[in-house]
Parts: C-alpha cells; structure tokens; sequence
C-alpha cells in the first residue's frame, strides 16, 4: 500500500520537472541501499511526507514563475 503511494507521488514529481537521480536522491536520504519493501513503515512515512513537501515546494516556485 505505501509503496503505491511513494509511486504515485513519485509520478507527481515527474510531472513537475524532477528528474529520476532528483527522486532517486530524496527517497535514498531516507532510506540509504535499502528497497522501499525492506523498509520500516515509519521511515515509509518519512519518505512520503518528504515526497509531499518537495511536491509543495514546487508547486509554489511554479506560482512564484507566473
């Protein structure tokens, strides 16, 4: 279930311009060689909630650019 949910956040992200090694680099300060599955749920969390900030961020530099 989580895992689906760091997908479609991650499909969000290319969407708004970020590259693949962009993605790669968010989810990897969380949780380093380890695969989403092997993760614990909370570093899960961690990772969504991360996804959903840098989400955010460019959705309000995309505003800023109007």
């Amino acid at each position: 279930m989580a895992g689906e949910e760091i997908r479609a956040l991650c499909n969000e992200l290319r969407r708004l311009g970020y590259y693949e090694f962009q993605i790669k680099e968010i989810i990897a300060g969380i949780a380093g060689n380890k695969k989403i599955n092997q993760l614990s749920l909370e570093d899960q969390e961690k990772i969504k909630a991360r996804l959903v900030e840098q989400i955010n961020f460019a959705r309000k530099c995309m505003q800023v650019r109007r």
